[in-house]
């Protein structure tokens, strides 16, 4: 099936997509307000969104809060008395929540696009959420085509966006059945970004670390770059970067790379293609202080320990104070102890302590015998609800990755790490009980909405 078909395909499945259509219909001016995530997933599926809005010649404003998960009062704020300025907004990246049918009390149409678990959907948004393995930067894609033209460049975008969310793997071969159509499409035109040579190793070589892909270094640059969802910034040490929004800086650098698509694919280093960003001086002081925090942190990551096992995973628990970059290398940390145990599934459970108040809770696995970003779900909203403060604990993610992130800085960490002691201890015994042939029915259907998917097989 080529990538034409599968779109339309889609429109056949989810009628949805034609409602998006028609409100993006060039035929007609509009004025839309865009919220997507601050990761490179979120903020690729912005710029390739906003690049079609404007050759459709439509006006928009886009904002990429510092939040998982958007929340409403920070929506509600932004539309006072501004309501009637815009014919609809657009939440991606950001959850699939019920609460955004509060916004359409103030605004019609609210268009959610997204790609994450959910215990429940709104039902009075246009919701696009695909049963398939995806990121938003496709459905951006898709979501282009269905009112215009994408070229090369927003190929390059949407590869870059599947490869920086865990989606596809290519060095391993991995290419979810949902993605193979776009893959098919426009590999070809970006055969220098898939091609293995040996080079510095990214956070995404779990299974290995003597071979890269350009497209995993591209993708480890931006997550540096645009502080990767997680505010890894560093105006703290440089007063350089004190006033800079690294996270604009990286999504307006990306879309200044437009201009010189053919440098970018004639590319084979991740220096050539750092030389074709407008403020390539400032991309590489990121860049720098990213990889002096990564060979800190993979230090203080021997402290990891094996906490027991789920069914046929391996549980390991990391506990840490200010600890940079910690999803990432505890990815790594993770991959380095499969392989030492034959490959086995495993599951690293990252729980990080901020001085400042706060922390955050980071969930990796590799195999896809447990649902991360059900636990990660199910623990945010826990939280949220015992301390009343759903704006500011966020959480969620796929089967391989998921985040809680706790943002008020009056929570001190031993209640929220107390309660993901309390979800890994049930954890524990519903899989022991599976083991033993004493788990069916609700019991069993509840392991799985917790995150034991490998009950679900």
């Amino acid at each position: 099936m080529n990538y034409q078909d599968f779109i339309q395909q889609q429109q056949e499945k989810y009628p949805v997509l034609n409602e998006i259509a028609e409100l993006l219909d060039p035929a007609e001016s509009k004025n839309f307000l865009i919220y997507t995530h601050d990761d490179p997933d979120g903020l690729l599926a912005g710029a390739i969104l906003c690049r079609q809005l404007d050759k459709a010649g439509h006006n928009y404003q886009l904002k990429m809060p510092h939040t998982f998960e958007l929340e409403t009062d920070r929506v509600k704020k932004q539309l006072a008395d501004k309501a009637d300025n815009y014919d609809g907004i657009f939440i991606m990246d950001k959850g699939t929540l019920k609460q955004y049918d509060e916004l359409t009390e103030i605004i019609s149409p609210v268009v959610v696009i997204d790609h994450h678990y959910t215990a429940g959907e709104p039902e009075n948004c246009l919701l696009y959420n695909p049963d398939g393995q995806c990121c938003s930067g496709l459905q951006a894609h898709m979501i282009a085509n269905l009112f215009g033209e994408t070229d090369s460049f927003d190929d390059f975008m949407a590869l870059v966006a599947l490869r920086s969310d865990w989606t596809i793997m290519p060095m391993k071969g991995v290419i979810p059945e949902f993605v193979e159509p776009f893959y098919q499409m426009a590999s070809p035109n970006w055969e220098n970004l898939l091609q293995p040579f040996s080079g510095r190793p990214t956070w995404m070589e779990i299974d290995q670390r003597e071979k890269t892909l350009l497209l995993n270094q591209i993708s480890e640059l931006l997550f540096a770059v645009s502080g990767g969802g997680f505010q890894y910034f560093y105006g703290d040490r440089d007063a350089e970067l004190a006033e800079l929004d690294a996270t604009w800086l990286c999504y307006e650098d990306v879309l200044a790379l437009a201009d010189v698509v053919s440098d970018l694919q004639a590319a084979n280093s991740l220096e050539e293609v750092i030389a074709l960003f407008p403020r390539k001086d400032l991309i590489e002081k990121i860049f720098s202080y990213f990889c002096e925090d990564w060979d800190g942190s993979l230090e203080l990551f021997e402290s990891s320990f094996f906490y027991g096992e789920l069914g046929p995973v391996d549980l390991y628990l990391f506990t840490g104070e200010d600890t940079p970059l910690m999803p990432m290398v505890g990815s790594v940390k993770l991959g380095n102890i499969s392989r030492s145990n034959d490959d086995k599934p495993s599951v690293m459970v990252m729980a990080n302590n901020q001085t400042e108040g706060g922390g955050h809770f980071s969930f990796r696995a590799v195999g896809p015998n447990i649902h991360l970003g059900r636990i990660a779900d199910v623990l945010s909203n826990q939280l949220a609800e015992e301390f009343n403060c759903p704006d500011l604990i966020t959480g969620g993610g796929h089967p391989f990755a998921a985040e809680v992130k706790i943002f008020h800085t009056e929570i001190e960490m031993a209640i929220p790490f107390t309660r993901l002691i309390q979800h890994l201890e049930k954890l524990y015994q519903l899989a022991q009980k599976a083991s033993d042939g004493e788990l069916t029915g609700e019991a069993r259907e509840e392991a799985i909405s917790l995150g034991l998917s490998y009950l679900d097989k």
